[in-house]
């Protein structure tokens, strides 16, 4: 007896007839060998199935092999870097890496310390930030340079979002809550860009919001450390408030405070300066330079370097003295550091403090944009220094992979009592003038901050505030760009892609005879003068300056008055959203050509048609053709420039078709593309012609105008007879 495999129903649909077949498994398959069923073998009854079903399968079936392509393991190793570059770890990378490290670790300590005051947060929680990134970034990170860490701008956004909103714990401090969620969060929010690969979201925040935006925070950072200066108290956080409330309490200056952190600030002031000197004769190769002067130079770039570290240890060393000579609360100091690393500990949803109690849904309202601010700042910082150095050391970075990177560093972080962290401007550029080779560098910054929790944590106790106020206003001047409005509005003048070489000294020759002798100065390095802490943008050139607009300003002075009067978190949102306006405006209202014939406007838009133009192309079409001396003109539409219409324009193009008939006015359509001719075909407009050149359409438009005044003479003559 022959054995038939397992039989199945299967329905189709043909001719409007529902026919239900049974197939076998084997069929299924697309085995030949299994036997076939005929039509006759019909099962009535059975419902055929839906189109949306199988639509639904395919999909499915896609989307299984897209995941099974996807999550190989080969795509997962590659999400770790360091597995191709560590088996080429040698002694002298090591060497390298290993004093980069240290040097960058001495500039953070201090930093953490500091920055943790702007967000106020107790200050261990500055080095609690300081670590963790650096050894996930060592694991994940494609960029040598880049440190990650606390920073000034990210420190100030904590403070807006995070700790202002927290409540109060009844040992005076704020609840660190709504802080650690928020790198929790932070972290989710960039590891899904980073999977997904939506980078592109960082590009709608133009670099004059960007540019503004950190003006407006390094100066509410900088002078919200006054108060620390002078040993002011009960000082607001709003930056007008602040400001009136800081000059109004002058006369209550604390003079200690004040002498220490004028003397602090100078002393990093010089010795970053010291840093930066430029030696002459190391650039010249045919100078020997001795081993002596080598050394010398070497031991003044550390020296420059270490300046945070340096002015911190010196002025917690007077007042240890002043204090063991019973001089006590002269000067201000940090106070007690909890000793150790932080406890490993899960991101809590709900704040209790006994006396305050907050639900997630009130975390996250009281959160509000700084889950989606946060991270996308972050995200620009990180990515703004990162393709600085990658451009100056020549290697590229991978954007979808730092994404990735910063994200598991700040979910990481996260259980480890950290705020926010990202990629630091001045501690990379110390990375990278440090000789640093690989990210394992970060390996040995994290070493040493945890080396400095378990060890130095009781010494922390006589920093001062006002040195740690001065390091944090030296580390925020540069920030400071009042340079970017004048290259903006020098951006549009014709004459400086020739003058490459041109200075703005020569420009203002005119003006000032008696400068001839700065015939080499580039804008760049006028520029650098101001901003000692970007030594690697050094082959820039003023094309570089010209590309940008002058209504960039637009956006610029917006976000900067914003950002001071309003708030720094509202600044950055009204900021972005005018630089929406600006570049949605073009598009809603596109430049339009008129060209007039005898009876004739050519209308020829200057870019694609879509739904914000639409009605606009529309009604200014017709007001041309109906409008002028020899008014009502056929309109001829010039589509050269066109690579796509919507249903919107479509739609528009049928209401100006209706509009010129009520008038007696042809449309016609030329020098359409092959797609947008489609389109307009299969809309089934109606009576409108279209020709490949607008010679052809004039030439028929032309044949209807005598055709018409033909047929009109005939009527004429016929009613005269």
């Amino acid at each position: 007896m022959l054995m038939m495999p397992e039989a199945r129903e299967k329905t189709v649909i043909k001719s409007g007839q529902t026919q239900s077949f049974k197939m076998t498994s084997c069929e299924l398959l697309d085995q030949s060998d299994c036997p076939v069923f005929s039509q006759n073998d019909v099962y009535q009854g059975q419902s055929p199935p839906r189109q949306g079903a199988k639509r639904i399968s395919q999909v499915g079936m896609k989307l299984k092999q897209c995941c099974l392509q996807t999550f190989t393991l080969q795509n997962f190793l590659n999400k770790f870097p360091i597995i191709h570059w560590l088996p080429k770890y040698r002694c002298d990378t090591f060497q390298s890496d290993l004093i980069a490290g240290l040097t960058v670790g001495l500039t953070v300590i201090p930093q953490g310390l500091a920055y943790a005051q702007v967000a106020d947060l107790p200050a261990q929680f500055g080095l609690y930030s300081a670590f963790i990134g650096c050894f996930i970034y060592a694991l994940m990170g494609t960029s040598k340079d880049i440190t990650l860490g606390p920073t000034a701008i990210l420190s100030l956004m904590t403070a807006t979002f995070a700790t202002r909103v927290s409540p109060v714990l009844p040992s005076g401090e704020k609840d660190t809550t709504i802080a650690l969620l928020m790198t929790f969060m932070c972290g989710i929010f960039q590891f899904i860009l980073g999977v997904l690969k939506l980078g592109i979201l960082v590009n709608f925040i133009s670099y004059p919001v960007i540019n503004a935006f950190t003006t407006a925070a390094a100066i509410t950072i900088g002078f919200g450390q006054v108060k620390n200066i002078l040993g002011l108290d009960d000082i607001p956080d709003d930056f007008i408030d602040m400001v009136y409330l800081t000059f109004k309490k002058l006369p209550e200056t604390r003079i200690w405070d004040m002498t220490m952190g004028l003397i602090s600030f100078v002393l990093v002031t010089l010795l970053k300066i010291i840093r930066d000197l430029k030696w002459v004769k190391a650039r010249d190769p045919e100078n020997q330079v001795s081993i002596f002067h080598l050394i010398l130079r070497k031991c003044l770039w550390i020296i420059g370097t270490a300046s945070n570290a340096i002015v911190v240890i010196s002025a917690s060393g007077v007042v240890a003295i002043l204090e063991y000579r019973g001089m006590t609360d002269y000067i201000r100091v940090t106070g007690h550091i909890k000793p150790g690393l932080p406890e490993f500990t899960l991101p809590r949803f709900q704040v209790d403090t006994g006396n305050v109690t907050l639900s997630t849904g009130q975390i996250f309202s009281n959160l509000g944009a700084g889950l989606v601010i946060v991270p996308l700042l972050s995200l620009v910082e990180a990515m703004a220094v990162g393709k600085a150095f990658a451009r100056v050391n020549n290697y590229k970075i991978d954007p979808s992979q730092e994404f990735l990177a910063i994200g598991v560093s700040n979910i990481v972080s996260a259980f480890f009592q950290s705020y926010p962290v990202t990629g630091s401007f001045s501690r990379t550029a110390v990375n990278s003038q440090s000789g640093v080779r690989t990210p394992m560098g970060g390996v040995w910054t994290g070493g040493l901050v945890i080396l400095a929790l378990c060890v130095l944590t009781p010494w922390f106790y006589y920093i001062p505030k006002s040195a740690l106020a001065a390091v944090i206003i030296s580390a925020v001047i540069p920030m400071v760009e009042y340079h970017t409005v004048i290259e903006l509005w020098r951006a549009n003048s014709k004459s400086l892609p020739m003058i490459e070489y041109l200075t703005v000294i020569e420009l203002w020759r005119a003006n000032s005879k008696s400068l001839p002798m700065i015939e080499y100065l580039t804008v760049i390095e006028l520029w650098r003068a101001n901003s000692k802490s970007l030594p690697m943008i050094e082959y820039l050139t003023v094309i570089e300056l010209w590309r940008a607009n002058k209504f960039d300003l637009v956006p610029y002075f917006i976000t900067f008055i914003c950002s001071l009067l309003v708030g720094i978190e509202y600044g950055i949102l009204i900021g972005v959203g005018i630089s929406l306006v600006m570049i949605l405006y073009p598009t809603a209202r596109p430049k339009i050509e008129y060209t007039y014939r005898p009876g004739v406007v050519i209308v020829t838009p200057t870019q694609g048609l879509n739904f914000p133009a639409a009605e606009y192309m529309e009604s200014r079409a017709l007001e041309k053709s109906l409008n002028g001396d020899d008014a009502p003109r056929h309109i001829v539409l010039n589509m050269e420039h066109m690579t796509d219409l919507d249903y919107t324009a479509i739609q528009s193009l049928k209401t100006l078709q209706v509009d010129c008939g009520l008038h007696n006015v042809m449309l016609v359509l030329t020098n359409g593309q092959s797609r947008v001719t489609e389109r307009i075909q299969s809309a089934n407009l109606k009576n409108v012609s279209m020709f490949e050149t607008i010679s052809e359409a004039l030439t028929k438009l032309e044949t209807s105008e005598d055709a018409a005044l033909t047929s009109v003479a005939c009527k004429e003559e016929d009613c005269r007879l």
